[in-house]
């Protein structure tokens, strides 16, 4: 399973976001390995590409009621992007916390390099660039403790679908709501089985997501990218 992250930026050609990296002391660099901490070891993938100016609205659209939107001044920044830079990386099953702290790290290496923001595509949930290394902060700050990893790590990329009244808008009417990302970190997504006020409803996504893994848990059959869709499960509650 992959982990992708997209930053979209103003640099004009790779070299000039390399450069950048080794003004601020970055200890990642561009290697035969792929995009590599000096200093670590860690690694992740690398690739940049023109502008896409149709990028400004997923960004737009990828913000939840529990993260604070990005504002009208950044989304007009993101229009104006001169490159997008993706960062891929292995979710490493038997270790999946530590390989999405790799990647993440590889990441907020290219937002030192100036990326105006960051979007997890195993979500879809949008961070600015500012937002993203405050939330890095406690990522770090965790250390070895996973249970303090995984409830950094959760504000990072997992992301909550609610309506406005805590449901999500469908063929059928209300659906309730549901999280977007838990396979990353090694764990079933949530789904609720009554429609909630968006926070009741956010409380009780975190409250079960967070907590221990039902022992059986059912195959998630929702019609999603398979970029999303999570073989761990889908646990209804």
């Amino acid at each position: 399973m992959k982990l992708v992250f997209t930053l979209p930026g103003n640099w004009t050609g790779a070299w000039i976001l390399l450069r950048l990296l080794e003004v601020v002391e970055s200890p990642w660099r561009a290697t035969e390995l792929g995009f590599a901490n000096l200093e670590t070891g860690e690694s992740a993938m690398l690739a940049m590409a023109r502008a896409i100016p149709e990028v400004s609205r997923v960004f737009a659209d990828g913000t939840d009621p529990a993260r604070p939107p990005m504002d009208d001044d950044l989304i007009e920044q993101i229009a104006q992007h001169k490159a997008i830079v993706q960062v891929t990386g292995d979710l490493e099953a038997d270790r999946p916390l530590q390989s999405l702290r790799t990647v993440l790290r590889a990441t907020n290496a290219i937002v030192d390099g100036g990326a105006l923001a960051v979007q997890c595509g195993n979500s879809g949930l949008v961070h600015s660039a500012d937002a993203f290394q405050a939330l890095m902060v406690a990522v770090e700050a965790a250390g070895d403790d996973e249970d303090a990893l995984r409830r950094a790590l959760f504000q990072v990329v997992v992301r909550f679908m609610l309506g406005d009244d805590g449901g999500i808008a469908g063929d059928e009417g209300r659906l309730p709501a549901m999280t977007l990302g838990m396979h990353t970190l090694g764990r079933p997504d949530v789904m609720l089985s009554e429609v909630l006020s968006a926070d009741r409803a956010v409380g009780k996504l975190e409250r079960i997501a967070l907590g221990p893994v039902p022992a059986s848990v059912p195959r998630d059959s929702r019609s999603l990218p398979e970029i999303v869709r999570n073989p761990y499960g889908l646990v209804q509650a």
